[in-house]
């Protein structure tokens, strides 16, 4: 089957239009310029760059400011917290006594159960939970008790054996049991 000229005609014209598009895109812009007259002119010299508006000297004052202004800014203060650990290092401070004030006397209950209380202590911490809330945080401790189940507290939940959770901290819960004495379990 045959092509028809006309269409032979069309694809050998738009071949040509696309090799002059293309070489035109290749060649660069030219520096002479027809003039009306039809002479070629050459083309008017480039626009001298104007300097910068900063020179090298407010340059170097700007960086000598800044060096200035870094040496006083507050440097943080590392908070030594592994991320990868359940347990904070950070001690709570306590604010400082007012003037004229006694001091609280110390809690007169230890913070370690004795060897026999804690036994019949059979709760273990896995970990902590913090809830952001319009009211503020509302922390969560998750205890693995005797029968391995496990158990989400709060401060005021009662558990088996008489236990009243009195305190969930970031890092501990302490539990006072019927008699008042109170233990504390922390985070492994």
């Amino acid at each position: 089957m045959a092509m028809p000229r006309l269409r032979v005609g069309l694809i050998a014209i738009a071949m040509t239009l696309v090799a002059v598009w293309l070489g035109a895109a290749t060649l660069g812009r030219r520096t002479e310029i027809p003039s009306a007259a039809g002479g070629l002119q050459p083309a008017s010299p480039p626009a001298v760059q104007e300097e910068p508006a900063w020179s090298a000297r407010e340059l170097g004052e700007d960086v000598a400011r800044l060096h200035e202004r870094l040496d006083q800014a507050p440097v943080p203060v590392p908070i030594g917290r592994n991320p990868f650990s359940l347990v904070l290092d950070i001690p709570e401070a306590e604010p400082p006594p007012l003037e004229g004030t006694p001091s609280p006397p110390p809690s007169a209950f230890p913070a370690e159960p004795p060897a026999e209380a804690r036994a019949s202590l059979t709760a273990r911490l896995l970990g902590i939970a913090v809830d952001e809330t319009a009211d503020g945080p509302e922390i969560t401790a998750v205890l693995t008790m005797a029968d391995e189940s496990l158990r989400f507290v709060q401060v005021g939940d009662r558990l088996p054996g008489g236990y009243l959770v009195e305190e969930v901290t970031p890092s501990s819960v302490t539990f006072a049991d019927e008699s008042g004495r109170s233990w504390r379990l922390d985070l492994p």
